[in-house]
């Protein structure tokens, strides 16, 4: 089991990594791919993303590498609010 100091220093070596990367070029999809892995590394049986506000004031899956076809179909398109799950 990890310490307190050590997990505090796991995610700080993370998000370090994770803005070297982007300041170097990398693609923030990819980025975001790898945070929500490293967010279903923490919960088992859990589906982490991150999603985008359009234009047209409507959510669309920006990163959701475990989140099965459907539930991406279902994802795409939400209207936040209120009873919407935001």
């Amino acid at each position: 089991m990890s310490s307190e100091p050590s997990r505090q220093r796991q995610w700080l070596e993370f998000a370090t990594s994770i803005l070297r990367e982007l300041v170097a070029g990398h693609a923030p999809s990819a980025l975001a791919q790898r945070l929500c892995r490293l967010a279903e590394s923490h919960a088992p049986g859990r589906v982490a993303s991150i999603m985008v506000l359009g234009e047209d004031r409507r959510l669309y899956v920006f990163a959701a590498p475990g989140a099965p076809p459907a539930l991406l179909a279902e994802l795409e398109g939400l209207h936040p609010g209120q009873g919407s799950g935001s």
